[in-house]
């Protein structure tokens, strides 16, 4: 089912108590007002219609009781038999009894529910049943039963989110990874307030049509979690998105409205007041970049055919250029050129240009720029275009990434014998080609098919389990550890496995470990990969 038909069923439980009765935003305040004799209401109403708008509010009440409901008794059931799919029948029973009492399912939903069920029959049918009900789902937990119910989580109200982090803790499931929900205190800037700072914020430090940014959607979330803006992990903020996506505005501001952090589509934060050069690493140009002069003559080119300046507008003005390293563009992994139009000491126009001299963003002084890479084919790109060529299917297309660990040796194989040509010809006109580009990591070393006289993967895998679970103190979800076969080293082949928190190399002749490392945030599976072992 889709959200539409969930919203159809919450109509019609409502219907069923509330028939004839016409959809009102302002009901309860009507109710309310009503109730206290205020003199605002000008038209009496009979008693009987204000019985029935005091039951339409005991109505949608008892609704979202009874979601609430819902959503604590199938967290306590998951929490009791595991994963959904492991759910033995009986607690699929429980299920659908707990949904039909909470109004989540009624009777023309479960017409094979009847009175005298009982045993296997009774579990075969709330098989069926939730089956219907959650058919379409990839995966069913108390989440996806919340969305399920609720929608996606942008969706949701603040009390639901809070309810789902009361869930997750209660039961022991909270993690740094979810952030701890919270509802806004007396004292702290309500949703809306926090929505409009962010437009303002947005509009402030970037160059943006309100009207633009007042037609995407809005999503606010107060919460406290580990964050990268150095505020208190127990310290609630507000983090607020506008549009969804590639549309995706973002700020963050602390609890009374501080402004912290902000980005716009395909941009990296701008912490808040922070200069252009602020944090930067200025360097000299090498012989693979633009010059100085070539660099201002770029930027020339920018203000006339992007900014519509006239050559004397330009000529009026003294450039100055800067060459430097920052986090913000380029990724950090490439020097960029700023080039500052000045006239009477006031900086008019900033233009940013790749290392080549390339074209980048330019903007009025006082705005950040929200384009900060070059515009170029990626290696990604290039994969793409080569995927049905060799007979990759078009799942593969945007597999290379996570999912690229776990594929079979067979497509990694593929990849190396596709990508290492196209990498090396790359490289070799990229000179600040990341060492930590994927495809980069992913064809140092040779990806194979085992050969016959290698040990078996099973006894391999065996080998780097046991290390594994002494390195890291516990023994990896199998599930999770990928499998790699190299032989960059024909005379000596190599079984690689790898988990989250730590990689081990297992000699393909004699089953000996070669090499074995645990992970950080300075090395990483992908650098384990490119490791070519001596």
């Amino acid at each position: 089912m889709n959200k539409r038909q969930d919203a159809e069923k919450i109509r019609r439980a409502l219907d069923a108590s509330l028939s004839g009765l016409q959809d009102d935003p302002w009901l309860a305040q009507r109710v309310v007002a009503a109730a206290k004799g205020e003199k605002k209401v000008k038209k009496k109403i009979s008693v009987g219609l204000a019985v029935a708008l005091v039951l339409a509010m005991l109505a949608a009440t008892a609704l979202a009781v009874g979601m609430m409901n819902y959503f604590s008794g199938f967290a306590k059931l998951e929490n009791e038999y595991g994963e959904y799919e492991q759910w033995p029948g009986s607690a699929k029973v429980q299920l659908v009894e707990l949904m039909l009492e909470c109004g989540m399912l009624n009777d023309e939903d479960t017409p094979q529910w009847t009175d005298d069920l009982t045993g296997e029959a009774k579990e075969a049918a709330a098989e069926e049943i939730l089956g219907a009900y959650f058919d379409g789902m990839i995966y069913v937990d108390t989440y996806n039963a919340m969305v399920r119910v609720l929608g996606p989580i942008e969706q949701w109200t603040d009390e639901q989110r809070v309810m789902y982090t009361e869930l997750l803790e209660k039961y022991g499931k909270l993690t740094d990874s979810w952030p701890v929900f919270q509802l806004p205190g007396k004292d702290d800037l309500t949703r809306e307030q926090a929505v409009e700072r962010a437009k303002e914020a947005l509009l402030n430090v970037f160059s943006l049509d309100a009207e633009y940014l007042d037609s995407l959607p809005v999503d606010a979330l107060f919460r406290a979690e580990i964050n990268e803006f150095g505020l208190p992990e127990d310290e609630p903020f507000w983090t607020v998105e506008i549009g969804y996506g590639d549309t995706g505005h973002w700020v963050h501001m602390k609890r009374n409205g501080e402004i912290v952090a902000l980005s716009v589509p395909g941009s990296s934060y701008v912490y808040w007041g922070e200069d252009i050069l602020d944090r930067a690493k200025i360097v000299e140009p090498d012989e693979h970049d633009a010059t100085r002069e070539e660099a201002i003559a770029n930027a020339r080119h920018s203000l006339t055919e992007v900014m519509n300046l006239s050559s004397d507008d330009v000529d009026a003005m003294t450039a100055t250029a800067q060459f430097f390293y920052h986090e913000r563009y380029a990724h950090g992994n490439e020097p960029i050129w700023l080039v500052n139009w000045s006239r009477d000491g006031e900086i008019l126009y900033r233009v940013l240009l790749g290392y080549d001299g390339s074209p980048i963003d330019v903007e009025p002084s006082g705005k950040q720029f929200d384009v900060t890479n070059r515009t170029e084919l990626t290696l990604g790109d290039l994969w793409r275009e080569q995927c049905e060529g060799f007979g990759f299917n078009a799942a593969l297309d945007d597999r290379a990434g996570g999912f690229y660990y776990w594929w079979s040796l067979e497509d990694k194989a593929r990849l190396y014998e596709v990508m290492a040509p196209i990498v090396a010809e790359y490289a070799a006109t990229h000179p600040y080609l990341s060492e930590n580009e994927p495809y980069w990591q992913w064809t140092r070393n040779v990806s194979s098919i085992p050969a016959n006289n290698a040990i078996s993967q099973e006894a391999a895998f065996s080998t780097a389990m046991e290390a594994m679970t002494e390195i890291v103190g516990e023994r990896p979800d199998i599930s999770q550890v990928g499998v790699f076969y190299y032989t960059t080293k024909s005379e000596r082949p190599e079984w690689r496995f790898a988990y989250r928190l730590a990689g081990v190399a297992i000699d393909a002749n004699s089953g000996d470990i070669l090499f074995q490392k645990e992970f950080s945030q300075s090395y990483d599976i992908g650098d384990f990969l490119a490791e070519i072992i001596p």
